[in-house]
């Protein structure tokens, strides 16, 4: 199992060049006007980055105008809070006949909001379990896309736990076939998306990838839904049957002829394919390891 440790950093500590920051006009019970924007804001102060030379200023809020008070206040309702977020994530993995696997995925995200007065409301967790065909080259398929709404106070934490996966692959059941003469059928987990939104206005609050392969993607397989099957540019969806074989021929990875160096992963009866997988099956009859993070 790996754990992805990761602070989710918000707008409150976006401390950003005054060019970038957004400005406003701030006006004292006095008259004076600073042109400067919001850093932090706390109960009975407020500090602020001046536009002119981007220093940082501690203002009392109660000796700004009620303008700027509604604007602190709009301000402080479209920050996210500062966020630890840890995934949670367990495998399970036996052998269901011979060359048969089956995968069961439990997982859950440990959510601390460590903002003293932010909450996190109305927001939505999605995650997202990829895995890859074990008969044809670069072939994906969304084995889960589950989402979880929730909301977290200020200085709570919660556990999302998502439904468990079950994800069955390995040499296709057809009896009075021999065993090296079977193909391969199914996808075996790749890796896992998670996406957090703050659904009132959609604004992202994490979106990450500890997949390699993923993670680039991750845009793209946002869009797919549960048991789509996507071709290798994670852009197009296609069908289960092989129809990608022409694509993999092109590449020389389909195996067919038995020639390809990748023939294991072509899967249609290629001897040059099908003798490194039998081989293997009977050094150690164990599953492949798996690549899901």
């Amino acid at each position: 199992m790996k754990v992805v440790f990761l602070r989710v950093v918000t707008a409150l500590i976006l401390l950003i060049s005054p060019s970038t920051a957004e400005s406003h006009k701030f006006t004292s019970s006095k008259g004076k006007v600073v042109d400067a924007s919001i850093v932090d804001v706390k109960p009975t102060t407020i500090t602020l980055r001046l536009k002119k030379n981007g220093n940082q200023v501690s203002v009392k809020r109660s000796n700004l105008s009620p303008k700027d008070q509604a604007y602190i206040a709009k301000w402080t309702a479209n920050q996210l809070p500062d966020l630890n977020i840890t995934p949670g994530f367990k495998r399970n993995i036996s052998q269901t006949r011979r060359g048969t696997y089956e995968q069961e995925f439990n997982f859950k995200l440990q959510i601390e909001n460590l903002s003293p007065n932010l909450n996190l409301e109305d927001s939505k967790a999605t995650l997202i379990i990829v895995g890859k065909s074990v008969d044809r080259s670069k072939t994906y398929k969304i084995i889960s896309h589950q989402t979880k709404d929730f909301s977290i106070p200020s200085g709570e934490s919660l556990d999302l736990q998502f439904d468990p996966i079950s994800n069955i692959y390995g040499l296709e059941d057809e009896p009075g076939v021999e065993e090296e003469d079977r193909q391969k059928v199914g996808f075996q987990g790749l890796g896992y998306i998670i996406h957090i939104e703050r659904q009132r206005d959609n604004k992202m609050v994490h979106f990450n990838s500890p997949s390699t392969v993923l993670e680039p993607n991750k845009e793209k397989i946002l869009k797919f839904n549960q048991g789509d099957i996507i071709d290798r540019t994670f852009t197009k969806l296609i069908e289960a049957g092989p129809k990608e074989e022409e694509e993999d021929e092109k590449d020389g990875q389909d195996g067919k002829d038995g020639k390809g160096g990748k023939g294991g992963e072509g899967g249609k009866g290629g001897k040059g394919g099908k003798g490194g997988e039998k081989n293997d099956e009977k050094k150690k009859d164990k599953e492949p390891a798996i690549a899901i993070d």
